[in-house]
């Protein structure tokens, strides 16, 4: 009796401190995409990633926004990737040319640049700009 409790209280203890998807594991899989990282603001935690669809579930714990990049973010971001593709995006808007922020739909990867796309509106910024995490303002 007395191992049967033990048993389940690793059991319990291991489930409650092993997390299943880390915060990194968003920026992993912004890399191994071939995005930067910092195309997504610290503490980004991945909530789910289906293989087969490609389909990618982030959270914040709060909705922010990154001033010297132009952009916001909603608590939920999801998105479509493959390489050089995020395809169905929502939660993240940015300012492109008017000082209203647009809700971008795709951004694709070409060389050194990054396209941000919502219907008419285009903007492409340098690769470089996204290479660092940063903190929301």
């Amino acid at each position: 009796m007395g191992s049967s409790w033990i048993s389940i209280l690793i059991l319990l203890l291991t489930y409650f401190t092993t997390p299943s998807l880390s915060a990194q594991d968003a920026y992993q899989i912004l890399e191994s995409n071939n995005f930067p990282k910092g195309l997504l603001p610290r503490d980004a935690t991945l909530r789910s990633f289906d293989a087969s669809s490609k389909k990618v579930n982030i959270t914040l714990d709060e909705p922010c926004e990154l001033k010297s990049q132009n952009m916001r973010f909603d608590r939920v971001i999801t998105f479509v990737i493959k390489k050089d593709s995020l395809t169905k995006v929502e939660g993240i808007k940015e300012k492109v040319i008017t000082p209203w922020y647009i809700s971008i739909k795709n951004i694709v990867r070409n060389k050194d640049e990054l396209q941000f796309t919502s219907g008419e509106f285009s903007l492409n910024s340098s690769v470089t700009r996204y290479e660092q995490i940063q903190q929301c303002d």
